[in-house]
């Protein structure tokens, strides 16, 4: 690490404060550019990912989203990066292991890391180029294309608004929870700028002008309102003098500052959101509580409000949720505090109820916090959730750059010290002396206490969805009849002007601006995971090495035998359960245990197969733990009572269970129905896709919904299939472990590995997944949104081909190029890609997109594109790069664990992936004239899925084999 002193200058930063900040193992500095006062933090560590990001504090002042688009905008190019959007080519050639932009209610952040100090330095440069001398002052289009514009090409057609943050909008407030935190935040900061959707209103995304637009980029990106922040093992002075060459071009300007909200009179709002057509209704009501609690640089308290919420609502037994359902007034309950703001709020939310339990639901909390405010806070209980919050703080997930960024934001934006949340060895100690005190309890109380509560009333509508499409037509309609035919032809004319600059390709000059690594940067070997096999006890162990000390990631695999689709779909769900229910203790008891003694104890079903063998899998129940070397018999003994003694036939807590995940799922299909539009895709293909989508697709939803809709009638045959599972499949035949750890000997094979093979019985008996493959059908699913996704499927061995490195750079190519500029530049979805994989996976998908009709025409030829790119000028070795990059993520040593697991379990080897790198480095363009008649067989023979509103749907009705209602 480097070694700079206080006071000292760097490029016109001056060093204000440095100080070591033991909890990340690093040296934090704080500099101030001397010219324009621009703050930057520099985080001295010794990881080699470097991070960079720069963020402004844009603060919104109307729900037009123009900070959002903003973000999307400057990444289309700039004076020294002149293509039309250097933030792709990036994602084409760069070996970044992040790279994006964020839009959050108060700042806009634009972060990259990269291992490879030049391209991490290339990436610093055109994000500092973008942001500071972007190409929207003389592109209009850019706005056009990423915000919003009149769509008409014929003047007898109809005007539609599109733009890129316009649709993504339109999917996202679709969103109940979106649109529940919307309210909130308007009714709790009615005299800030947190009272505004910074992300956009589809509705007022349209009356945002290309003049504002432009004038909120001058006024808010300027140097005296950004924040930098570096982290890594890095040389500063070269990241500084990159920096500098933009800031000193500045005088110093204005920064801002967001006002604090005082307390607001108690309020109810009501509102609407959108179902499904002929959906029901009843039970369906959302009665959410916010409240501001905290400033941002109270970090016990923040700390303290979380460690309450999972004490009061972590499980269906905490004892406020516990009182809710027992009421039988919602089917799920929460409490959460919604931080990394100027003044954090806290939520307590009502899920799948009636509006008319409104005083009965705050008369139950009441109670419940009376109660317990009398009795005194469980602080045995307390403390486990405590050492949870602790583990969780300590074990930071990737990429750890982007998480401290955000945490320093998170007091730094706001004036505060930006190493509160850095160093949290103190507030923990402060949380965990307090639980001898009445801090807790008092807490509790102002939390309740009934002032500056804004309650928000979200009420189902089935037309609501129908009822916005149709006034979006008709206020379209009226603009329209509202142009002279000079109008008119200006509208026309501006929509050829934009799809002949999406037409036209950048120069050869313009891209060469785009600074570029090349393949003798790259390692000719890829990194290999270490995996050690060793037999103990008639059981195969897998150890992988770790640098952290002191901790270990287990993981037990049960092979399982899968005889029949139905008993696939019930084992799906009994993770969901185990944890979740009482064993021979109560649940209390239980989780009290777990908190206590393990930082994370989850519980799966997975699946793996071996590359090329389409028709055979193997099926596990997992347990993994993280947990203190110094527990790991705490562990052994706790995942054994979770597998062996879950009381599996208590249905008075499994059907509320089962309630509250099925609810979870359909708002995940609602946002996120790509991925569920891919699995089903899928899943005809091969018996490891086919348990993909049975076990958490669209095929799993719909096992659920029957099962919650006529649970007295078919939960015995559920929790039976369950039971046996439990009682004679949990052997240690079939069982495999793995740790990940610093050090792995006696005490440690003692203390973990045989005791927890010794806890359960030996059998012969195992026939392994039995279960046969359905047919592929075509199908679409209608659901309240306002965009839609697409998907297109097959499997390569499926259509007579053998996986091979090349496809991994043609998923590169096809997503960066093809499919970004037809699908999301020119179609206006928000996201779009093609995905291959060594199990045999082709898949297309569209995301949040307006035009799923021209999706699948776009993916049906991409054989031609891939042609057309082997006769062009374009380079391949870009997207090789970006691919090999692709391939080595940051992994902690949990996922590192995990990772390796997958390969050995699937006989992936370390030279079976070096021989894909080699294919990969090897490739020529000419090599891709084969793939791209696979491509062509795809695009005739595949399974499609399309979840979307139900007018996008009907477009397509010719290629789908049925259309239902999710």
């Amino acid at each position: 690490m480097e070694n700079y002193q206080v006071n000292e200058i760097l490029h016109g930063f001056q060093i204000e404060r440095k100080r070591e900040i033991p909890e990340q193992k690093g040296i934090l500095y704080e500099l101030t550019h001397i010219k324009t006062k621009a703050k930057l933090v520099y985080l001295s560590t010794d990881d080699k990912n470097k991070h960079f990001s720069v963020t402004f504090k844009t603060l919104p002042e109307n729900d037009t989203g123009v900070f959002h688009i903003l973000e999307h905008s400057v990444l289309c190019g700039s004076d020294k990066y002149p293509v039309k959007e250097p933030f792709v080519e990036l994602l084409k050639s760069s070996m970044n292991t992040f790279l994006n932009a964020m839009t959050f209610p108060d700042k806009t952040m634009y972060p990259v890391s990269s291992k490879n100090e030049q391209d991490f330095l290339n990436l610093t440069d055109v994000y500092l180029d973008a942001v500071f001398k972007p190409a929207i002052y003389h592109n209009k289009k850019i706005f056009e294309q990423e915000g919003w514009h009149y769509e008409l090409r014929d003047q007898g057609d109809e005007v539609v608004y599109k733009g890129v943050v316009f649709n993504e909008m339109k999917g996202a407030t679709s969103s109940i929870d979106t649109m529940i935190d919307n309210e909130l935040m308007r009714a709790l900061y009615p005299d800030n700028a947190y009272q505004y959707i910074s992300g956009g209103d589809p509705k007022a995304i349209p009356t945002l002008t290309y003049e504002e637009f432009l004038h909120n980029h001058q006024k808010y990106y300027h140097p005296s309102n950004s924040y930098f922040y570096i982290e890594g093992d890095l040389h500063i002075e070269a990241v500084l003098k990159k920096i500098a060459h933009y800031l000193d071009a500045y005088e110093e300007g204005e920064s801002f500052d967001l006002s604090d909200q005082a307390v607001v009179s108690n309020t109810t709002v009501r509102s609407y959101y959108p179902v499904a057509k002929g959906e029901e209704t009843q039970e369906k009501t959302q009665i959410t509580f916010g409240k501001v609690v905290a400033s941002f640089d109270e970090i016990q308290k923040i700390l303290a409000i979380n460690i309450l919420s999972d004490y009061l609502t972590g499980s269906n037994d905490a004892p406020l949720k516990k009182a809710i359902l027992d009421a039988h007034l919602a089917q799920d309950f929460y409490t959460a505090i919604t931080d990394g703001i100027k003044q954090p709020f806290f939520v307590v939310s009502a899920v799948n109820t009636e509006e008319k339990r409104l005083l009965e639901i705050k008369k139950v909390i009441r109670q419940v916090i009376d109660e317990i405010l009398e009795k005194g806070i469980n602080k045995t209980q307390l403390e486990a959730s405590l050492n949870q919050l602790e583990f969780t703080t300590r074990d930071v997930s990737e990429p750890k750059g982007l998480m401290h960024n955000l945490l320093v934001l998170s007091s730094q934006l706001y004036g505060g010290d930006p190493a509160l949340y850095l160093s949290y060895e103190a507030p923990l100690k402060a949380l965990r002396e307090a639980l001898s005190t009445h801090y807790y309890e008092d807490l509790l109380q102002s939390l309740f206490e009934d002032n500056g509560v804004a309650t928000v009333v979200m009420v189902p509508d089935d037309h609501l969805s129908e009822r916005m499409a149709e006034e979006e037509k008709e206020k379209l309609a009226v603009i329209k009849s509202s142009w002279d035919q000079e109008t008119l032809k200006q509208v026309i004319a501006e929509n050829e002007a934009l799809d002949a600059w999406h037409e036209t390709p950048d120069t050869p000059e313009a891209l060469a601006t785009i600074p570029k690594l090349s393949l003798s940067d790259l390692k000719d070997q890829p990194e290999e995971l270490k995996t050690n096999v060793q037999t103990i006890d008639g059981v195969t162990v897998l150890t992988h090495p770790s640098p952290i000390d002191g901790i270990v990631y287990f993981n037990a695999y049960f092979k399982l035998d899968v005889a029949s689709h139905e008993d696939l779909s019930a084992y799906s769900y009994l993770p969901n359960l185990l944890g979740s229910l009482p064993t021979k203790r109560s649940l209390m008891e239980l989780l009290y245990d777990m908190k206590a003694n393990t930082g994370r104890l989850t519980f799966d079903i997975g699946s793996t197969s071996i590359p090329g063998d389409l028709d055979h899998v193997e099926v596990y129940l997992m347990a993994k733990a993280s947990v203190l070397k110094s527990k790991v018999g705490d562990a052994v003994r706790l995942i054994k009572e979770v597998l062996t003694e879950t009381d599996l036939t208590n249905k008075d807590y499994i059907q509320p269970l089962l309630l509250q995940i099925y609810d979870d799922f359909r708002n995940d299909i609602i946002g996120n129905g790509h991925r569920y539009a891919m699995r089903k895709a899928m899943s005809s293909y091969s018996k490891e896709a086919f348990f993909n989508e049975v076990v958490d697709g669209l095929d799993a939803y719909d096992y659920l919904a029957d099962l919650v809709k006529n649970f007295d009638e078919k939960s015995d045959g559920f929790i039976a299939k369950l039971v046996d599972l439990q009682k004679h499949q949990l052997t240690r035949n079939r069982l495999i472990l793995s740790m990940t750890t610093s050090q792995v000997d006696e005490a440690l094979i003692n203390t973990l590995i045989k005791p927890f093979i010794a806890d359960y019985p030996d059998s012969m008996n195992y026939s392994g997944a039995t279960y046969e493959i359905e047919k592929p059908v075509n199908l679409g699913v209608v659901i309240p949104n306002g965009v839609s996704y697409a998907a297109l499927a097959n499997n390569l061995y499926r259509l007579g081909h053998n996986y091979h490195g090349i496809w991994i750079v043609i998923s590169t190519l096809l997503s960066y190029n093809y499919l970004w500029n037809e699908v999301r530049v020119k179609g206006g979805a928000y996201g779009t890609g093609f995905s291959s994989g060594a199990l045999g996976t082709l898949a297309y998908y569209s995301y949040r997109d307006p035009d799923v009709a021209s999706a699948i025409q776009t993916y049906e030829h991409s054989g031609d594109f891939i042609r057309a790119f082997m006769e062009s000028d374009e380079d391949l070795d870009q997207y090789i790069i970006s691919s090999v990059a692709k391939l080595e993520p940051l992994r902690t040593p949990r996922t590192y664990g995990d990772v390796a697991d997958g390969n050995y379990l699937r006989h992936i080897t370390y030279d079976y992936e070096c021989a894909r790198r080699d294919e990969m480095m090897k490739m020529k363009k000419e090599d891709l004239a084969s793939f791209a008649e696979i491509l062509d067989q795809l695009g005739k023979d595949h399974t499609l899925c399309i979840i979307g509103h139900k007018e996008e749907l009907d477009r397509c009705a010719e290629q789908l084999d049925d259309i239902r209602t999710l």
